[in-house]
């Protein structure tokens, strides 16, 4: 049964880019080297289990502070169980889309869908899948296959966003 107000949104990828360059975010941000002269970008492991992987999920949204959009951008999915597909394809059709991830696979959340968002990224870590999470006036990470997210802080954000992800980084993540 769809959601009475469905806030979250699926958009191709053509809606994808315009998304990022209507608020000025970069899309893939690999070639902006001031923010790791600046010390804005990091690499770190991402913990492993499904409950650690959860609960990072959770901490790396929780980092992204208060947001009026964040953008989840599904970008590799190859190698997948139809029980993973299942689980991603229920929350879609819940939110009224019947397109394939393969054509949708950018959704956009609202700044008060942050449990939402948290439990689509923590599946995304859980099925080693990699997906960019782009926050509007915030941080830019990739989840890579369930192993390794990379962070793009903005410069006036950089150490409350590393700061609120240590005590993970601390414990071996």
């Amino acid at each position: 049964m769809p959601f009475k107000n469905p806030a979250m949104r699926s958009l191709t990828e053509a809606d994808a880019k315009s998304w990022l360059l209507e608020r000025g975010i970069q899309q893939a941000p690999y070639d902006m080297p001031e923010y790791i002269s600046a010390g804005a970008y990091r690499q770190v492991q991402i913990p492993a289990g499904e409950q650690q992987g959860d609960a990072f999920a959770a901490a790396v949204v929780k980092a992204c502070g208060t947001f009026q959009e964040a953008l989840l951008h599904f970008t590799d999915w190859s190698i997948y169980t139809p029980a993973q597909m299942a689980t991603i394809v229920a929350v879609l059709q819940a939110h009224g889309e019947t397109r394939p991830l393969i054509e949708v696979p950018a959704q956009v959340f609202a700044g008060e869908e942050t449990d939402l968002l948290s439990a689509l990224l923590g599946r995304v870590i859980h099925f080693e899948w990699s997906a960019y999470l782009y926050v509007e006036g915030g941080p830019t990470f990739l989840a890579w296959e369930g192993e390794l997210l990379d962070i793009w802080a903005p410069l006036d954000q950089k150490r409350e966003i590393f700061e609120s992800l240590d005590p993970f980084l601390s414990a071996g993540g």
